[in-house]
């Protein structure tokens, strides 16, 4: 997508996950650009903190599968668990 390197994407779901630490917020004009850009390619910007990532890490990925429109399964699942 032009000249934008994204933390993760899905070309499928059209959405991009990007991990923002302290550095952004000292950027917060040019991540408003940057999220315009790839917005303009028809993709969805999500951005968590690194302290979201540490702290709570089944809501992060709660939010990008709930942003793709796929259920959301408890971290650390093994296979057989399915009828918790």
């Amino acid at each position: 997508m032009g000249g934008v390197i994204a933390d993760f994407y899905c070309a499928e779901c059209k959405i991009l996950v990007e991990l923002d630490g302290d550095i952004h917020d000292l950027q917060v004009n040019a991540d408003l650009q940057r999220t315009q850009e790839i917005e303009s390619y028809g993709y969805r910007v999500i951005r968590f903190r690194n302290d979201e990532i540490e702290n709570d890490l089944q809501q992060v990925l709660n939010s990008i599968l709930d942003a793709c429109g796929l259920p959301s399964p408890r971290i650390g699942r093994r296979v057989g668990d399915e009828g918790e």
